[in-house]
């Protein structure tokens, strides 16, 4: 077993900020990092996945007093770090902080854990004091069956001051301590220096120039005191005859600025020539993680100051221009830009399984218009990424056995459950959204193929998480339910076009189209019953998530069927339509890739994309085993024809009262409101042939109005401004 650390006294090895430790070694922690986690003997790391963000592991704190510590130099601004609890109910009573201290003896909670300590791995910020020089992970409080994970921890480094007496200006724009300033080809260019304070004379002492160009770079125009916000303007100037390429230095400004700047850096970035000068050497890739929905890649150490990553299918690239500038996130003669900047670990986007990836990454230096791409020799590496992997996950399933309904349910349930509140930092950050300009992101409406654009994080308004399965049609419907969260049966669609229209009604190729969002239908099927289209790429995916919701949730008392068997749902869903999706859409890579996410996070799979044709051996209306495995020889679907008709309704929109015509529904009807949540928000009967219904107290919002008879029923759109 390995030995355990003991805990560094002042004096010790201190970090230099940013401070960072990504616990893949736990026998030689990085200087000033160190950890006690000998309160209860075992294990030290957690190797398994959802438990550790960067591979391969991350760090176990199992007993009170245990605790993960790093001791640095200089001001911390904030610790970032990656965190959870491993219980499985409510984490009531446990205690966990993140302290800070001076000097190791007095300590004081930067952040304190108890029912907040998240279940899934988060990202998580703590703000620091200034004095600090100590901060520590402590497991103040134990509770029986919650460990904590804890990954990637990171201090970083405050400015100099947060608000220096010393104020240096480019044009309008205020500089920070340490800040580049971009002066082009200019060989003049003017700076602004400002006394912020509101009392006493700021003296600047001298200006200094230091680095490789610091012998072209000189300043004038200074006036060395300025009197509270007295300004004086200054011109840096390039002299001699520097040699093309780029031309870099620090200037130093010395000052008597009681905030303790005594000495503000602005670095300068000039260009002589063309371009900057060309990197010296290329930079490379090192694949950290090829799964069937992430490629993790490493950019290797290049003497460039940024790194260009285009991907794409084959090898044939087209190399960058120099002088252009390749956005992340856009696409340039047929390749994707997927990384654009400084040398890190990245993420790929829009990954799906079995399909070869090729990246081609050149080094440059410079920017804006004076780019020097070196495209000599950028490098080409390719991976490809593998298909379902189910492994042993179904040992001993047979679906020719009668007890297969039931075999199948014990493999799929219990698993690990992400909240619902959880769906956009999981599955939406992780795999679903995508890069795009302007440092923006694109979530598409599974339903419609909307593509919805937005700055992160995402906020659910254009677009909701839609049930596959509607929960009005779950036996179980608690928001809390596994069954409401599973990240199996949620998708994201557009709100109002394919959320609203959708609503709970059945999936079904239409005969006639009501209402219409890109390619997402509302109408009639081949029956006359009010259904939903999807378009045709996502039929197969929305079939397989109701099969796997049933197969996995149905039980005495809470019942998940084809049609449902919650009471007082007219509007039933076909079973062998789905079926027939199911076999005419198979799961293509993308669904694959989806379903080895949400195994990796939920630890189980949908057992219909790994074997659609398992679908033929249950009959979903009674959740019965169906021995002969026929998909359309038995099973209850919904073909009675049930007219419908239109519904009017005056006026619309309307911030109040409105009035349906419900012409041609005979008979005692009843009247239903929805929601785009699927929430039902008003109900009532009506015997004649008008219902005026009150809006008044509804939240603005589009809204669907459902009307079923003795002999019709009908459908309409209602909007509240």
């Amino acid at each position: 077993m390995l030995l355990l650390a003991a805990i560094v006294k002042p004096g010790f090895s201190q970090a230099t900020l940013p401070a960072t430790w990504n616990m893949d070694n736990v026998a030689t922690p990085p200087t000033g990092w160190t950890y006690d986690l000998a309160k209860v003997a075992g294990n030290l790391t957690y190797t398994g996945n959802g438990f550790f963000n960067s591979g391969p592991q991350a760090l176990r704190l199992d007993g009170t007093g245990e605790f993960l510590q790093v001791f640095f130099s200089g001001r911390a601004d904030t610790v970032e770090y990656f965190i959870r609890h491993t219980g499985s109910g409510t984490d009531t009573g446990l205690i966990f902080t993140v302290e800070e201290s001076d000097d190791a003896s007095s300590w004081s909670s930067a952040r304190t854990y108890n029912k907040n300590l998240p279940n899934t791995l988060t990202k998580q910020i703590a703000r620091l004091k200034s004095s600090s020089r100590y901060v520590r992970f402590m497991f103040t409080k134990k509770i029986t069956g919650f460990n904590v994970s804890i990954d990637d921890v990171t201090v970083k480094p405050a400015a100099a001051s947060s608000n220096p007496e010393i104020k240096v200006y480019d044009g309008s724009s205020l500089l920070f301590n340490g800040a580049t300033l971009r002066t082009g080809k200019n060989t003049l260019y003017p700076v602004k220096f400002r006394n912020g304070a509101s009392a006493g004379t700021l003296r600047i002492d001298s200006v200094r120039f230091t680095g490789a160009g610091a012998t072209y770079y000189k300043i004038g125009g200074i006036q060395a005191s300025l009197a509270p916000s007295e300004e004086t303007n200054g011109l840096i100037q390039v002299q001699g005859t520097p040699p093309d390429g780029s031309l870099k230095a620090s200037m130093w400004i010395y000052s008597n600025d009681s905030f303790g700047n005594k000495v503000f850096e602005v670095k300068l970035y000039g260009i002589v020539g063309q371009y900057a000068s060309e990197p010296s050497a290329a930079a490379g890739l090192n694949f950290l993680n090829v799964r069937a929905w992430q490629i993790k890649a490493d950019i290797l150490p290049a003497g460039a100051e940024n790194v260009l990553v285009m991907v794409r299918n084959d090898s044939s690239f087209t190399l960058p221009v120099d002088g252009k500038v390749y956005p992340k996130g856009t696409y340039f003669s047929g390749s994707r830009i997927v990384f654009n900047g400084p040398a890190a670990a990245f993420n790929t986007d829009r990954i799906v399984a079995n399909t070869n990836f090729v990246f081609k990454s050149v080094a440059y230096n410079g920017y804006d218009t004076f780019v020097n791409y070196r495209q000599s020799d950028a490098k080409t590496e390719a991976a490809k990424t593998p298909g379902a992997a189910p492994g042993s996950y179904y040992t001993g399933l047979n679906p020719s056995n009668t007890s297969f309904v039931a075999d199948l349910k014990g493999k799929v349930r219990p698993h690990f459950q992400i909240f619902y509140s959880n769906y956009a930092s999981t599955i939406v950050e992780d795999f679903l959204a995508y890069d795009t300009t302007d440092g923006k992101r694109v979530l598409n409406c599974t339903y419609s193929g909307y593509k919805h654009r937005y700055a992160p994080p995402l906020i659910w308004d254009t677009m909701s998480r839609e049930h596959s399965y509607p929960s009005s049609w779950m036996g179980e419907a608690s928001k809390d339910s596994a069954n409401y969260s599973d990240l199996h049966v949620l998708f994201p669609v557009h709100q109002v076009g394919a959320n609203a229209v959708r609503s709970n009604f059945p999936l079904n190729n239409l005969k006639t189209v009501t209402f219409q969002f890109l390619q997402g239908k509302l109408g009639e099927d081949s029956s006359g019953n009010i259904s939903y289209e999807p378009r045709n790429d996502v039929k197969g995916l929305a079939a397989r998530a109701n099969f796997y919701i049933c197969a996995t949730y149905n039980r005495a008392g809470k019942p998940f069927t084809l049609p449902t068997s919650v009471p007082f749902i007219n509007y039933l869903q076909d079973q062998k339509v789905l079926k027939r999706w199911n076999q005419q859409f198979p799961p293509d890579n993308w669904e694959i890739a989806r379903n080895e996410y949400v195994a990796f996070k939920q630890n189980n799979r949908n057992p219909f994309i790994d074997n659609p044709n398992w679908a033929c051996y249950i009959d979903f209306s009674n959740m019965s085993h169906v021995a002969s495995g026929d998909c359309f020889g038995s099973g209850a679907n919904n073909t009675v024809k049930f007219p419908t008709v239109s519904i009017g309704i005056s006026p619309n929109p309307s911030t109040d009262f409105i009035e349906a015509s419900l012409a041609g529904i005979e008979g005692e009807k009843q009247i239903l409101l929805y929601d785009v949540a699927e929430n039902l928000v008003y109900q009532s009967g009506e015997s004649g042939f008008t219902h005026k219904l009150n809006l008044s107290s509804l939240p603005s919002g589009v809204y669907l109005l459902y009307v079923k008879g003795m002999n019709a029923h009908g459908v309409a759109r209602v909007v509240k401004p």
